[in-house]
């Protein structure tokens, strides 16, 4: 158990760098594809079904990753095997 413990956290440790960098640009662009999906339902078109998956798609995507950025530190803090629990909050 412990083990699998210590992969989590290595596995984890290593999205701070993702929160840092990409994560602002990649929630831009599922905010981006839920606009066009709403814009895409709006319009008249035969393309209404694809353009409701398309915002679903996009809205599931979003909410993923704030969930995962919510929930980060308590993950961290969960799979942590160091004798000093001290995990550095996301800024």
């Amino acid at each position: 158990m412990n083990k699998i413990r210590h992969g989590l956290f290595s596995f984890f440790f290593t999205f701070q760098a993702f929160f840092r960098l990409a994560f602002p640009m990649l929630f831009s662009l599922n905010l981006l594809g839920v606009a066009l999906g709403l814009l895409l339902i709006f319009t008249p078109s035969n393309a209404r079904e694809y353009s409701e998956i398309i915002c679903l798609c996009f809205a599931f995507s979003s909410c993923s990753l704030l969930a995962l950025k919510h929930f980060y530190p308590t993950i961290l803090a969960k799979t942590d095997t160091r004798s000093n629990k001290i995990v550095v909050p996301l800024r």
